[in-house]
């Protein structure tokens, strides 16, 4: 408590101070022009809550990569590749479920947010608009969108610029940019990023250390005057990622047989371990490409804009998912008591994930003129994917043959040894490798068929929207904006069963193919009225209604509908200028509710847990931004947020492991003597959303007189409150509060032509995770496993810039 009060007095002395420090001689702060609203505008003109991130900002905190964006927008939270905004984000893990928060470049809405971890180069500015924004950017973004706009070609002269940095542990980055006239009317730009990661996690099994990655990305534009009137912009984009792991750490350990696995390689299972105990043999592998086109017409005063883009995007994953060391077939045993797995040993488990999305899209709007009475832009737009994905199991465990077999299981031999291998001449155990060929059960693929399990999923979905959205001025004070947005969804589902296992609870069950489409219609808008009380403050009260599509699920051998997710939307914010315009505040209240909530719940019918309508969660709260020159050389930003992110209705939900540890959980019991545990998770937090969470720096820059040289230094503090990543409300995936400092200090020249720059990350050595979860293989003890990112211990790096 003493540590939250502490931080809370920090982040409120510093925005103090950058409200209230004296006004001295110093340029008017630059206008932050956004396109939150499809054209250009002032942020502290429009109703819309949102981060506003510079490239310029980016780059000075040396962030390279979305995850790290969290840092800067307090709202904005990152799990895996779930992204939410207030608390919200995607619930559950099934395929064909959609995403709540968008993501958008340069204008493009992406399918998935898994296709959104792209690195940052040639970043003009980032968005992160926190809210409903269905009416202007579709069915996905019913808490919000984050949009990345890169840098247009120079249409001037010839520019370019270059980035070296050199990490501690083996990490180099380089990023460049070129981009000039190619003739009066047509301009090129090239950007270009290269990473390599030889990796940070410690790991025993490849004498060395894995979670490393070797990037590279190309991004080209070609924009060009076609006539005087018609503006075309193509861009092409490719990237691949190779990268080792996710390695993952094990945080407590229940089972003794884990326990002197891991012991062994001399690891201890704690909330500070660093070191993988996994066979070392993990990766993701991701390749995408895109092409798009903007076409800009001006018909008069009006512009007519067509957009479009395919995309493509694969990843092939193979996931040490048991975090053992241990060959696959290679099992042992250890306990002459079964557990209620039936397994008298660790469980061998990995999976191999291949996915791709392909994606078109189309859009077509028509901007009014600015600064007239009434201002709109009215649209269509349509967009299609396919998404493929194939999972492939392979797993072994030592277990009782009459288990396997079906007839009534004698106990393993006393003779036994605990941490043997799962072999015995008696035949009291036996793995599920030797009872599949001692069966006689013919190889699948080479492996024996009681340990492998495959299944194949598609999804197809077709989305077809108009929108239009408009601001009227009763005076030059008093503005109304309108807007709403109809779509139809349409979703092909089809799920096979390639490799059919009939091991309860490992494989994917017996051999079917499934196959059925699930429709459905909806709109989202928003209405929103705006006051200028004076010239350089702005309040505004608004309504929007968020919309997430329908989906489906199978269950009991078809295919279940899943009711589209709605968010009803109330907010009221303050824009102001201050210092005689050398800073502003930006000031949000917002309440939320969502209903039906798409989470995992418990099928009666299919006896686990499955992607439903669960009910209705609810996010509150208060945003603050702020940025301010003060002086001749200082600059000040903070950004605070508090979001009580709750859920309100949710009943079925999933208990915590061991089941008999949860209060909360409800013993059921089902068909053929079978108990199903699940409780109401109404009251519970969201997952991965702190209470508190600010962001605060300070940047010096000074020019040095009678030279060319410039001087500068910053420090930047980031804080998050105690989350729970877990929406069962386990105590032991808990991640306590913590704080990030921040800082670089460098010289280069006052024109930009070099800059030398060191930079630190995590300063005061602060530990934490970004994530902590059940292990689910040994799905009845208390394991937990977390994964503890680079940036977890202080790390320091030296970067090398050049312009022209």
């Amino acid at each position: 408590m003493r540590t939250i009060e502490r931080s809370h007095l920090f982040v409120a002395l510093a925005s103090a101070l950058s409200l209230a420090a004296p006004a001295a001689a110093q340029d008017v702060l630059e206008e932050v022009i956004v396109t939150a609203q499809k054209r250009s505008e002032n942020m502290l003109d429009i109703p819309v809550a949102m981060n506003a991130l510079s490239g310029v900002k980016v780059d000075e905190e040396f962030i390279t990569g979305v995850e790290s964006l969290t840092r800067l927008a307090p709202s904005l939270t990152i799990l895996d590749d779930d992204i939410s905004i207030r608390g919200i984000g995607t619930g559950g893990f099934a395929l064909q479920v959609e995403p709540t928060v968008a993501f958008s470049i340069d204008g493009v809405v992406l399918a998935r947010t898994s296709q959104a971890f792209i690195n940052l180069i040639d970043v003009e500015r980032i968005e992160v608009l926190r809210g409903p924004q269905g009416t202007l950017f579709g069915k996905n973004s019913s808490a919000g969108l984050v949009q990345i706009i890169t840098r247009r070609p120079s249409r001037e002269a010839l520019e370019g610029e270059a980035e070296l940095q050199l990490i501690e542990d083996d990490q180099y980055i380089f990023r460049g940019a070129l981009s000039g006239p190619l003739t009066d009317s047509t301009a090129a730009g090239l950007s270009v990023y290269y990473e390599d990661n030889d990796g940070f996690t410690p790991n025993p099994s490849v004498s060395g250390k894995n979670n490393g990655e070797e990037t590279y990305t190309v991004r080209g534009k070609i924009d060009s005057d076609l006539t005087d009137n018609i503006n075309l912009l193509v861009t092409g984009y490719v990237r691949e990622s190779d990268k080792t792991g996710p390695d993952l750490q094990w945080r407590s350990i229940s089972e003794p047989a884990l326990q002197d696995i891991v012991s062994g390689l001399g690891v201890t299972a704690d909330d500070e371990n660093e070191t993988s105990t996994s066979d070392g043999q993990g990766f993701e592998n991701t390749d995408e490409w895109s092409l798009q086109a903007e076409l800009n017409w001006d018909v008069g005063d009006f512009t007519l804009t067509s957009l479009s883009a395919y995309m493509e995007w694969e990843i092939e994953t193979r996931d040490d998912v048991d975090e053992q060391p241990t060959p696959i077939r290679e099992t042992r045993f250890y306990y002459f008591t079964p557990s209620p797995f039936g397994n008298v040993g660790p469980v061998n488990f990995q999976q191999r994930v291949g996915q791709t999305i392909d994606q078109f899209s189309q859009e077509l709007r028509l901007t009014s003129p600015a600064g007239e009475k009434l201002e709109y832009i009215v649209g269509a737009y349509f967009q299609t994917y396919e998404l493929d994905d194939s999972v492939r199991r392979d797993f072994d465990l030592c277990t009782l043959p009459g288990l396997i077999l079906g007839f009534p299981p004698g106990p393993p031999s006393p003779s036994l040894v605990p941490g043997q291998a799962c072999v015995d001449p008696t035949f009291s155990i036996i793995s599920l490798t030797d009872a599949s060929r001692l069966v006689g059960f013919p190889d699948v693929n080479g492996q024996p068929a009681l340990t492998v399990a495959e299944v194949v999923r598609n999804v197809k979905g077709d989305n077809y929207a108009v929108f239009g959205q408009g601001t009227y001025r009763f005076t030059d004070a008093l503005a109304l904006t309108a807007g709403m947005r109809y779509q139809y969804d349409e979703t092909d589902l089809d799920f096979e069963v390639t490799i059919p296992n009939i091991v309860p609870g490992w494989g994917f069950g017996p051999a079917a193919t499934l196959s059925d489409s699930v429709s459905g219609d909806g709109a989202s808008g928003k209405l929103a009225l705006q006051y200028d009380v004076t010239d350089d403050t702005m309040v505004y009260g608004s309504y929007a209604r968020g919309y997430k599509g329908p989906t489906g699920v199978f269950e009991g051998g078809a295919i279940a509908d899943i009711d589209a997710e709605t968010s009803d939307n109330f907010e009221v914010g303050l824009r102001t200028a201050i210092l005689d315009n050398r800073g502003f505040v930006a000031l949000t209240g917002f309440w939320s509710d969502y209903e039906n909530f798409q989470e995992e719940q418990f099928s009666a019918v299919e006896q686990t847990f499955i992607l439903s309508n669960v009910g209705e969660v609810r996010s509150r709260g208060v945003e603050l931004e702020t940025r301010a020159n003060i002086g001749e050389h200082w600059v000040f930003d903070a950004a605070v947020s508090y979001v009580d992110a709750t859920i309100e209705d949710y009943p079925g939900g999933p208990c915590y492991v061991p089941v008999t540890s949860d209060p909360g959980c409800v013993f059921t019991p089902g068909p053929g003597g079978t108990v199903s545990t699940t409780k109401d998770l109404a009251g519970g937090d969201m997952p991965n959303s702190p209470d508190w969470k600010y962001y605060v720096s300070g940047r010096y820059q000074r020019d040095l007189g009678g030279s060319n040289l410039r001087v500068f230094g910053q420090l930047s503090y980031a804080w998050q409150d105690e989350v729970n990543y877990s929406i069962s409300q386990n105590p032991l995936t808990v991640q306590d509060d913590y704080g990030i400092l921040n800082g670089n200090i460098g010289f280069g020249s006052q024109d930009g032509t070099y800059q030398v720059t060191l930079f630190a990350r995590n300063l005061l050595d602060e530990d934490y995770v970004t994530n902590v979860f059940q292990d689910f293989i040994i799905g009845y003890s208390a394991n937990t496993l977390h994964y503890r990112p680079k940036d977890a211990e202080r790390i320091f790096g030296i970067a090398f810039r050049g312009s022209f």
